[in-house]
C-alpha cells in the first residue's frame, strides 16, 4: 500500500505496531488530503477521530480492526450547574433560552470514537468500534460510539460494539447509510435517529441486545430500515414517535416488550416483516397511529400480535397472525390527553388467523358491533411453514396474495456473540429470574393472606395461636414458596404479640440458607424476633458480596441490626454499599441510613456524592439532612445548600439543619439562618429560619432581627414571630 500523500486517490496506511508511516488514525486523518483513503491494519487503535474531510476509512475486517474510547461521563459541579441554571433564566427571548439549553446539553455529552459534523463524503468500512464503560441503573447515558450532525457517511461492514450510552446518533441535515454491520452492547439505543432533516438507511444490519431500545426515531419520515435481524432489547426492538419511517422485510424478534412501539402521530410503512415471540406484544400503536402495516407475520408475541392503543388508526391488510393467544387488541390510553380514547374502529381486511386464541379482543359492547376479523376478506386457515423460520411453502396460495411475509429474514446471525453483548444477555437471564421470583411472590403473597388474617384478629385466641403453628410448620417446609409465604406473614404480623422465641432457630437458619428477597425478609424477622452477635456478623458478612435483593436493603439492615449507629465494622458495610457502581444500589443505601448516626468516614461519602449531580438530590434529602451527628463539613454543606434554586435541595437543607447539628456549629447556622430570612420572601422559608435562630442563634443574631424590626418592613403575624425568636434567644 502506498503511503505517500497527493491528490484525490492517494492512500494513506496506519499500522498499531509501527510498521505503516502512520501509528494513530487521527494523525492520518489530520494529513490527508480531501478524498484520501486511510487503509488501517489489524490491531486496536486507542484514540478519538474527529473526521472534518471527505475520506475513506478502510479496515483489515471489524473482527481484528478496532478503535476504543472509554466512556468518560461528564460530571458538573453544583456551582457550574446552578451558573447554567441562572444563565438560562436570565435569557431575554425562548429562543436564547433554547439555544443555552442546548449548548449546555452537548456540552454535557462525553467524547465519541467518532465524530462526524458538516462533512459529505465519508465512507467507514472493515472497521469495529467501541466504547467500554460501567453503565448506571435506570439512567439513560447521553452520547454515543459514533455521532453525526448535518453529514453524509456510509458505513460498510462495521461493529457498533459496548457502549453505556447509544451505538450511533444521527441529527441534523444527515445522510447516512448504515449496511451489513453489527450494532450490539449499547446501554441506551443501538442507533438513534432524531429530528426532521435526517435521511437514513439501515439495510442488512443486525441490531441486538442493547437495553432500551434497537432503534429509535424520532420526529423523522426519511429513515428506511430493511432486511436486519432486530433483537434482544430489554425494551423494544424499534421505537418510533412522530415519525413515518420504513420497515421493511425485518426479522424483530426476542425483545422483552414490543418489536415495534409506535406512538403518536406516525405515519409508517411496515411491510413484509416477521415479528417473534417478542415478550409482550409484536407491534404496538398508541394515540394517534396511521401507519400501513401490510403483510407481516406475527407469530408467538406473549401477549398479542398487533396492539392498537387510543385514537390510533392504522390500516392491517394481508398480515399473518399465527400461534397467538390473541391477535390483535384494542384498548384506551390512560389520561385525558389528545388520542387517548380508543375509537374502537380497525381498518382490518385481507388478513388470515392461524391458531389464534381470540382473533380480536377489546372490541366495543355496544348492539351491533361486529369482529372485523370476520368481514373484509379476513379468514381463519392452519398454516404449515417450511421449518422454524416461518416462511411459506413455495406452492402456498397466501405468497400469491401477499398475506404473511412469504421469506422471513432468517434468525441465524452470520456474526457470533461479542463480549460486549453479553451483559445485556446476562441481565435479561437475570430478569427472567427476577420475573420467576415475582410469579412465586405473588403466590406466597396469597398463601400468607390466610395466616395474617388469623393472626390480627383479636377474638379468637386459639385461632391466632393455630396459626403461630401453621406459620412455624411452614418454615420448616421443603416446599420455598411456603417458606416465604411464612416469612411474609411473620413481617405483616410485626405488631401482633405472641412468643417469637421457638421461632429463632429456624428463622436464623433461613437467614443463611434463603437467597433475594426470602433471605431479606428472614433477616427483617430475625431483627423483630432479637438480634445477637453472631446474626450481626452474619449479616456483615452477607454485604461483602450482597445478592440485588439485599443490596437494596442492606443499610436499612444495618441501621436495624446496630441500632441506628453506622460505625466500626457497620460502616465498612455501609461504605461498599455507597461506592456501588449500581446507581439504585447507592440510592436504596442513602434512603436506609435516614437518621442515622454515621462514622466521618460515612459522612464523607454522603459529600462526595453531593458534589455529584446526578446523586446530589439523594445525598441531601435522605442522608446529609437526616444525620444525627452532623460533622462540621456536613453543616457546611447543607448551609451552601440553602441557596441552590432548586427548591428540593434547599428546603430540604433548611430542614436538615434543624436537627443534628451540635452546639459547636450552633453559631455557623445561625448566620445562615439570619442571612436566608433576610433574603428570602416565602413564608414558610422565614419561618423555618427563625426556628434555627431560636435554637442556635445568640445576641448577634437578636440584634439583627431587632434591626430588621426597626426598619419597619416587618408588619402583623411575622413581626410577632420575630419579636418572639428574640425573646427565645435572651431565654437560652
Amino acid at each position: 500500500m502506498a503511503g505517500a500523500l497527493g491528490k484525490h486517490g492517494d492512500e494513506l496506511c496506519v499500522a498499531a505496531d509501527g510498521t505503516a508511516p502512520f501509528r494513530s488514525i487521527q494523525a492520518a486523518l489530520e494529513a490527508a488530503p480531501e478524498g484520501a483513503t486511510v487503509r488501517i491494519t489489524a490491531g486496536v487503535y486507542a484514540e478519538h477521530l474527529a473526521i472534518t474531510k471527505p475520506v475513506t476509512l478502510v479496515g483489515d475486517g471489524w473482527a481484528t480492526t478496532r478503535v476504543t474510547l472509554p466512556y468518560e461521563r461528564v460530571v458538573l459541579d453544583p456551582a457550574t450547574l446552578r451558573a447554567q441554571s441562572e444563565a438560562i433564566a436570565a435569557a431575554a427571548t425562548d429562543d436564547q433560552r433554547d439555544a443555552l439549553t442546548e449548548t449546555f446539553r452537548r456540552a454535557r455529552i462525553p467524547r465519541p470514537v467518532v465524530q462526524i459534523d458538516g462533512v459529505a463524503g465519508v465512507t467507514l468500512r472493515g472497521l469495529a468500534f467501541a466504547m467500554p464503560g460501567e453503565s448506571r441503573e435506570g439512567v439513560v447515558e447521553p452520547g454515543a460510539i459514533l455521532m453525526t450532525q448535518a453529514a453524509r457517511v456510509v458505513i460498510e461492514d462495521c461493529a457498533l460494539l459496548g457502549s453505556p450510552a447509544s451505538g450511533a446518533t444521527i441529527t441534523g441535515a444527515s445522510d447516512v447509510t448504515l449496511r451489513r454491520s453489527l450494532v450490539g452492547g449499547a446501554d441506551a439505543t443501538g442507533i438513534a435517529i432524531s429530528g426532521p432533516e435526517p435521511k437514513v438507511l439501515v439495510s442488512e444490519c443486525e441490531v441486538r441486545n442493547c437495553h432500551h431500545r434497537g432503534i429509535t426515531v424520532r420526529g423523522n419520515a426519511g429513515t428506511t430500515i430493511e432486511r436486519c435481524r432486530i433483537s434482544g432489547s430489554a425494551w423494544h426492538g424499534i421505537r418510533y414517535d412522530d415519525s413515518a419511517p420504513k420497515v421493511l422485510g425485518n426479522t424483530i424478534h426476542g425483545n422483552a416488550r414490543s418489536g415495534i412501539y409506535a406512538s403518536g402521530e406516525t405515519h409508517a410503512e411496515v411491510r413484509g416483516n416477521l415479528f417473534l415471540r417478542n415478550g409482550m406484544t409484536g407491534m404496538s400503536c398508541w394515540y394517534q397511529n396511521q401507519d400501513r402495516i401490510e403483510g407481516n407475520t406475527f407469530v408467538a408475541d406473549a401477549r398479542s400480535g398487533l396492539e392498537v392503543l387510543g385514537g390510533s388508526r392504522p390500516t392491517v391488510t394481508r398480515n399473518l397472525f399465527h400461534d397467538l393467544k390473541q391477535a390483535i387488541a384494542l384498548g384506551a390510553v390512560s389520561g385525558d390527553g389528545p388520542g387517548t380514547k380508543s375509537t374502537g374502529v380497525l381498518d382490518l381486511r385481507e388478513n388470515v388467523f392461524s391458531r389464534v386464541v381470540v382473533r380480536v379482543a377489546g372490541l366495543p359492547q355496544q348492539e351491533g358491533a361486529a369482529d372485523p376479523s370476520g368481514t373484509g376478506g379476513n379468514r381463519a386457515e392452519d398454516i404449515v411453514f417450511l421449518g422454524d423460520g416461518f416462511a411459506l411453502p413455495a406452492a402456498s396460495p397466501l405468497r400469491d396474495t401477499g398475506v404473511g411475509a412469504a421469506e422471513p429474514l432468517a434468525l441465524a446471525s452470520p456474526w457470533p456473540l461479542q463480549p460486549e453483548e453479553r451483559k445485556e444477555e446476562q441481565r435479561r437471564t437475570a430478569e427472567a429470574r427476577s420475573h420467576e421470583f415475582e410469579a412465586e411472590a405473588r403466590a406466597a403473597q396469597v398463601v400468607s393472606r390466610s395466616w395474617v388474617a388469623d393472626l390480627h384478629q383479636l377474638r379468637d385466641r386459639a385461632k391466632r395461636d393455630a396459626a403461630v403453628a401453621e406459620v412455624r410448620a411452614a418454615l420448616a417446609s421443603p416446599d420455598r414458596g411456603l417458606r416465604y409465604a411464612a416469612l411474609l406473614a411473620l413481617n405483616q404480623a410485626h405488631d401482633v404479640e405472641f412468643d417469637r422465641s421457638p421461632l429463632r432457630e429456624v428463622v436464623a437458619d433461613l437467614c443463611r440458607s434463603e437467597a433475594g428477597d426470602a433471605q431479606v425478609c428472614a433477616l427483617y424477622c430475625l431483627h423483630r424476633i432479637g438480634v445477637r452477635d453472631e446474626d450481626r456478623g452474619f449479616l456483615l458478612a452477607a454485604l461483602r458480596a450482597p445478592s440485588p435483593p439485599l443490596a437494596q436493603s442492606g443499610t436499612h439492615l444495618l441501621m436495624s441490626f446496630f441500632d441506628r449507629r453506622i460505625e466500626g465494622p457497620a460502616a465498612d458495610a455501609a461504605l461498599l454499599l455507597l461506592r456501588s457502581a449500581e446507581s439504585s444500589n447507592v440510592r436504596s443505601a442513602l434512603t436506609g441510613l435516614w437518621g442515622a448516626t454515621a462514622s466521618d468516614e460515612v459522612q464523607s461519602r454522603m459529600l462526595e456524592l453531593e458534589r455529584d449531580a446526578t446523586t446530589r438530590h439523594d445525598a441531601i434529602y435522605f442522608g446529609l439532612s437526616t444525620l444525627q451527628n452532623k460533622s462540621r463539613a456536613v453543616v457546611e454543606r447543607l448551609v451552601e445548600a440553602l441557596a441552590d434554586p432548586d427548591h428540593n435541595n434547599s428546603g430540604r437543607a433548611l430542614w436538615g439543619l434543624g436537627q443534628g447539628v451540635s452546639d459547636g456549629e450552633s453559631k455557623l447556622v445561625a448566620d445562615a439562618a439570619l442571612a436566608l430570612f433576610e433574603g428570602r420572601g416565602a413564608q414558610s422559608s422565614r419561618t423555618d429560619a427563625l426556628r434555627l435562630l431560636a435554637r442556635h442563634g445568640g445576641p448577634v443574631h437578636a440584634a439583627g432581627l431587632r434591626e430588621l424590626l426597626a426598619i419597619g418592613l416587618l408588619q402583623g403575624a411575622l413581626a410577632h414571630q420575630v419579636e418572639d425568636t428574640i425573646r427565645a434567644i435572651e431565654a437560652r
